[in-house]
């Protein structure tokens, strides 16, 4: 049964509170903190894991390069003529692949909705300031509107 009947003076009971207040918000960034600490460990753990995959695989052509060039050896080539055709070959894809990066780039284009709308949105402005008996204002222009 709850006490409803407590003889302490009301800043006794204030300043209760406010200390059990405090206690609380204590206990909760505490336990902020420690689900922080926790996520940020698994998240470093991750993240290094990520990075030892990606060194992994990194590792991976030039595997490839050298198994493409022995495989070249023992189709009946001299090792140093298929060690050149394995490079020859990694470089016409590396320019192909150069190629159709810079195609693709200078496909980008402006923002052209966006600058189209502006204008529109310009264009209509000026028209109602006008319609209004205002004199349209260039943004760049510092007199204040009358």
């Amino acid at each position: 049964m709850i006490n409803t009947t407590d003889d302490r003076p009301i800043g006794t009971l204030v300043t209760d509170a406010v200390d059990d207040l405090r206690a609380i918000l204590d206990h909760e960034r505490a336990l902020a903190k420690a689900e922080i600490q926790a996520a940020a460990r698994i998240g470093g753990i991750g993240a290094a894991l990520l990075v030892l995959a990606v060194s992994l695989l990194s590792l991976v052509p030039i595997i490839l390069a050298v198994t493409t060039a022995e495989a070249f050896v023992a189709a009946g080539l001299t090792r140093w003529s298929a060690y050149l055709l394995t490079a020859a070959i990694i470089v016409l894809v590396a320019v192909l692949s150069a190629a159709v990066g810079v195609l693709l780039v200078r496909r980008i284009g402006g923002p052209t909705r966006a600058i189209a709308t502006t204008r529109e949105t310009v264009t209509a402005t000026v028209a109602r300031l006008k319609t209004l008996g205002r004199p349209p204002v260039s943004p760049l222009d510092p007199t204040p509107i009358p």
